[in-house]
């Protein structure tokens, strides 16, 4: 009867995983149109109809080692983070191995390099995630973080307190201050300023609960600013788990032609069972936006008290519209099975084959209708850009698609005298396609062009529980569009003890010569285009190291980069190359001070760039954060309200910062306007009761202090008066 009711309960799990993903796609059409009420209903509809149903599941997933005997025993690497109750936000090399929790049979037990280490932590074992890692094929653990640090700092331009120009309205484009930590990359050179917004296939999260796990979030402001943050994920068996993102961002912006609906998602899952290990992610991207080119002159906010609706803006009914769909697949299965030492039980796999796929299709069109604007400061009539080759409104579109297929081979990396760290070795092809398309003055310009690569790769790596882990790899281009190329890289970390907390230094290394993307050698547009023939390719190595003192929150690193024919935009938004090889270097800070339960976050960066007529850079970039925080236990209902209230500010050195171009969404370097020496001050309240965790926060309150308003965000891109917001993250475990 036992077996009979396990079937029952698990057919009644997937039953109940066929109504959710058809309730998904409700939510996700209620969202799609802000119905956020319609949204609510669903979602609470949906965990109530879970709460009845995943009871019933709980026995099939065990979390940990059930008896001594090794059955049911770690048929899953577990990896786990800690839930709300932990107060910091620790990093997963500070939670302590499994190891020295585990009877000795079972003791620094590890699978075949899919997951490379065991981890506990001594409370409720719930959600665990993983990210790819491409370095070493593998994945990376990652925690969940339900903490409260820096929840106030919702928008993504801000998250992790990063110093970034955009256009302060939510969605639109984004460009970090600081050179060595720049957006997330992709393959698609007119996207690189918005994928802050975007999930990306091959650096996707994927999961494995104990429990269906629902997160919900919720961020508003003024002029209808929004965020949504949907993720739910569940097991269907032990070894087999999907999940589903939902991400909006919008808003109607301070200024006249700032109106933002970006969407994002993804789904995906995983299967991961005995040698066998597949992760499948698919993502969506939508990316729309108004562009308004910035404001006519900057005399209109620095010395007037004309309303921010008031103020004239350079472009009028202009619009960029990105599509972005990604695919990743990766499969990989385990072969001459390793009878290790301690348990047969436990053992690992000497080799495995792994076959790699991955896909990107991106469009991007622009629009404008008219392009000149009247300056009232200068009495005159200007034009944003230099040139308009048809004439008359801008209809621009470009397409960018590729597939890489991959095959490798790998030794494992197992607990075995002969196999101290893992090898590997691997064949891939990289197929290319572009496509641009605008109306000149006679004809429809239309090109496609197709691109193919091949190439080799090889690679090294432990990162097995020890005192030293690294890893290396070189990549070699043999045939096509990139024959030549070359990508050499390296990292390593030293720890300096076995406590929970030890002192670490990690340094990294990193040589490269690649080819300049296809869009810079090719491109026409109805404002801008140009042809190039960039036959010196650039070359760049890098250096870096960092010590990590986790006991005192602290890290102190520095990096260091050689640039050799390195391209750029110049001041007419052309890509241009630099003549010389310059430097770059900078010097990175990052601290916690807590006592009697106060807190100075600080996160100072100190750089300095070799030309700065190619590659100006502020010299010093800060983000600081004062607050006070408190545990509340209230003894009549036996709870806890947790809180943090302060202020933080974000700081840069006055520069020529790179302008926008909404003709082709790039940043590009310019001489006409200084941004930065003015601080940016907020105020915040965040909060935690259980599950629940909301914030309330004041951006800009040092409006006008002391008539300071000198305060552009990118060049003709000014922020807006002081402003307020809200938001609320509920996680849901069952």
């Amino acid at each position: 009867m036992r077996y009979v009711w396990i079937c029952y309960k698990q057919l009644l799990q997937t039953w109940f995983v066929i109504i959710e993903t058809f309730a998904a796609i409700i939510i996700f059409a209620a969202m799609l149109k802000f119905r956020i009420r319609l949204a609510f209903t669903v979602v609470a509809s949906l965990l109530a109809m879970q709460n009845l149903c995943a009871q019933t599941a709980d026995s099939l997933f065990v979390s940990g080692v059930t008896d001594g005997a090794g059955q049911d025993t770690l048929n899953n690497t577990l990896i786990v983070v800690a839930d709300s109750t932990m107060r910091d936000s620790t990093a997963i090399d500070s939670v302590p191995p499994i190891d020295s929790l585990l009877p000795a049979a079972l003791r620094d037990t590890s699978k075949y390099a899919l997951y490379r280490r065991i981890y506990v932590i001594p409370d409720s074992l719930k959600v665990h995630k993983w990210r790819y890692d491409p370095n070493v094929y593998d994945f990376d653990i990652q925690t969940y973080d339900s903490t409260l640090d820096m929840l106030n700092l919702h928008r993504p331009a801000n998250r992790d307190g990063r110093v970034t120009a955009y256009l302060y309205q939510l969605g639109t484009a984004i460009h970090s201050h600081e050179y060595f930590e720049p957006n997330e990359p992709t393959r698609f050179l007119f996207l690189k300023s918005f994928t802050p917004y975007m999930h990306q296939a091959e650096t996707e999260e994927f999961y494995n609960v104990s429990k269906p796990f629902t997160l919900f979030g919720y961020d508003g402001g003024q002029k209808d600013e929004q965020i949504i943050d949907l993720l739910h994920t569940q097991n269907i068996t032990r070894g087999i788990n999907f999940f589903f993102k939902f991400n909006s961002y919008g808003g109607n912006g301070e200024y006249v032609g700032q109106k933002t609906k970006n969407r994002s998602g993804s789904l995906g899952g995983s299967l991961v069972s005995g040698r066998f290990a597949t992760h499948l992610a698919w993502t969506f991207n939508r990316i729309d936006v108004q562009e308004n080119g910035g404001i006519v002159d900057e005399y209109l906010v620095r010395d007037s008290i004309m309303q921010a609706r008031e103020v004239a803006t350079r472009l009028t009914d202009a619009r960029t519209y990105i599509k972005d769909r990604q695919l990743f697949f990766d499969q990989k299965v385990g072969f001459v099975r390793a009878k290790e030492s301690d348990t047969a039980d436990t053992g690992g796999y000497w080799f495995s084959l792994q076959y790699t796929f991955s896909r990107q299709a991106s469009t991007k069109y622009y629009r404008d209708k008219i392009s000149q604007y009247y300056n009232p400061i200068l009495k005159d009539s200007l034009s944003l850009y230099k040139h308009n080759y048809s004439g008359r409104e801008t209809h621009d579109s470009c397409a960018y698609s590729d597939q890489i297929h991959q095959i490798r081979l790998n030794l494992e990396e197992i607990k075995n005298p002969y196999a101290p760290f893992g090898l590997y070795g691997a064949l891939g092809v990289h197929k290319m396609r572009y496509y641009y398309f605008n109306v000149d003055t006679l004809f429809a310009n239309i090109r496609t062009t197709t691109k193919s690569s091949a190439y080799f790769e090889a690679g090294l790596h432990r990162t097995k529980p020890g005192l030293l882990t690294f890893s290396g790899s070189y990549r070699q281009y043999l045939a096509g569009y990139k024959m030549g190329d070359f990508t050499m890289k390296g990292q390593m970390r030293q720890l300096f003890s076995k406590s929970e907390k030890p002192l670490s230094v990690t340094a990294e290394a990193m040589f490269e010569r690649s080819k300049p993307d296809y869009f810079l050698t090719d491109y026409q547009s109805n404002h801008l285009k140009w042809q190039r023939d960039f036959s010196d390719r650039p070359l760049t190595m890098m250096l870096s190291g960092r010590l990590d003192v986790p006991r005192f929150r602290t890290s102190i690193g520095a990096h260091y980069a050689l640039n050799t024919n390195y391209i750029y935009l110049d001041n007419d938004c052309q890509p241009m190359q630099a003549d010389k090889a310059f430097s770059v270097m900078d010097v990175q800070l990052r601290n916690h001070l807590s006592g009697a339960g106060f807190n100075l976050v600080s996160r100072v960066n100190y750089q300095v760039s070799g030309n700065e007529n190619v590659l100006p850079l502020a010299k010093i970039t800060a983000y600081e954060a004062l607050y006070y925080e408190r545990d509340q236990f209230f003894e009549s209902t036996n709870g806890h309200l947790y809180f943090q209230l302060g202020v933080d500010m974000s700081f840069w050195t006055k520069y020529n910062a790179q302008a926008y171009s909404p003709a082709v969404a790039l940043f590009y370097n310019q001489n006409e306007t200084e941004t930065g020496n003015y601080p940016f001050v907020g105020a915040f309240l965040n909060v935690r009761i259980k599950q629940v965790r909301f914030f309330i926060c004041g951006h800009h309150i040092n409006y006008n202090l002391f008539g300071m308003r000198d305060f552009l965000l990118a060049p003709y891109y000014p922020t807006s008066k002081a402003t307020f917001s809200y938001g609320i993250r509920w996680s849901f475990y069952d």
